[in-house]
């Protein structure tokens, strides 16, 4: 029978075993060349402490990195066992899902408004909306996981960081960040309504 491929053998009968997952909300799971689905037990990279739950993993060109909830880190090499380097604790992300890349930098919503991580640390990245942003993070009961989503378009070198769309008022709100409008110094734009009469706000 099936049950003797386990070790040890598990019971046809008259015992009722209940399977329990490891809950490690600071560790990632590093699996075998070419095997996605196969990550050996203590093959992992251990991130910060586990009093803070990673959110969001990040690719960049060289690096990775990893959101948690009140702290940012970078992983270079992507094995077990790494050190994971550590960037900023200073921020704390305000929605999963609002985390989008262009240009090699992360863009995210956090407390403090929009911020940039790159190679070489995390930066706020949104100081002219800074207040309009927070103050909209106050009406959501941020952190908010399920309210923002973010994407970036490498070929119009845009991030877009929109909350979702709201049927009731038929209408959502969009930040767009252009890294190289402004003469290279970069340039947000916030519309809003449901994108076929457009209302825009540069800032």
């Amino acid at each position: 029978t099936i049950s003797a491929l386990f070790s040890p053998a598990i019971p046809t009968s008259g015992t009722t075993y209940t399977s329990v997952a490891n809950t490690r909300v600071n560790r990632i799971r590093v699996s075998k060349t070419d095997e996605p689905e196969a990550c050996p037990e203590g093959d992992e990279i251990v991130v910060g402490g586990e009093d803070e739950e990673i959110q969001r993993i990040i690719p960049l060109r060289g690096s990775v990195i990893v959101i948690k909830d009140r702290s940012i880190w970078r992983l270079v090499e992507g094995v077990a066992a790494e050190e994971p380097t550590f960037l900023d604790n200073t921020v704390s992300i305000a929605g999963r899902d609002s985390a989008a890349v262009v240009n090699n930098t992360c863009f995210f919503l956090s407390d403090c408004g929009f911020v940039a991580v790159g190679d070489n640390g995390a930066e706020i990245a949104g100081r002219p909306i800074e207040r309009h942003v927070v103050a909209g993070l106050e009406t959501i009961d941020a952190p908010n996981h399920d309210v923002h989503i973010g994407a970036g378009i490498d070929g119009t070198r845009r991030v877009y960081i929109c909350s979702v769309y709201d049927p009731a008022a038929a209408e959502r709100t969009c930040y767009i960040f252009s890294p190289i409008a402004n003469k290279g110094k970069g340039a947000w734009t916030k519309r809003r309504g449901n994108f076929s009469e457009r209302k825009h706000a540069a800032f």
